[in-house]
């Protein structure tokens, strides 16, 4: 009898595991469709997103020429990406809401875009270098020495 119950324990435990990768294929599966079908509608309002930031970037920067907005968009882009990349492998792997993976990346990136936006139409000075010298000149203080040390005097 005890024999009997072990060997129903044992076949228990082989359609357990059977069953839950059953179960991990087909949620694997429901994960890639509901992205790839998110992914139509998200892509739309990320081209949205990178308009505002792009514009933004167009009108703030009026020194230095092509080069450093060309650079901080492809900065936002990779970003962008690797952010997208990462949910997406998430959510194929069952670890995260496929619906959430697929618009993640637009929620981060969003606010972002409208504070790009409100800083172009306020004409501030994003970037502009003696800004950011005068905010960090107390932290690189305490660094940098006021006097020589005796013996080089």
């Amino acid at each position: 009898m005890i024999y009997y119950s072990y060997n129903r324990l044992d076949n228990l435990k082989s359609t357990l595991e059977s069953k839950k990768n059953e179960v991990s294929n087909n949620v694997k599966y429901f994960s890639k469709i509901v992205i790839y079908q998110q992914r139509i509608i998200s892509y739309s309002v990320t081209c949205i997103i990178f308009f505002l930031i792009g514009a933004s970037l167009g009108s703030i920067i009026r020194k230095g020429g092509m080069g450093l907005p060309v650079i901080i968009a492809i900065v936002i882009f990779i970003i962008f990406y690797v952010m997208n990349v990462g949910v997406e492998n998430m959510s194929w792997s069952g670890k995260m809401n496929p619906y959430l993976a697929a618009w993640l990346p637009n929620f981060i990136l969003f606010p972002f875009g409208i504070w790009m936006t409100y800083k172009a139409l306020t004409d501030s000075q994003l970037f502009d270098a003696e800004k950011y010298k005068a905010f960090f000149k107390p932290v690189t203080k305490l660094f940098v020495k006021d006097k020589e040390h005796k013996r080089y005097q």
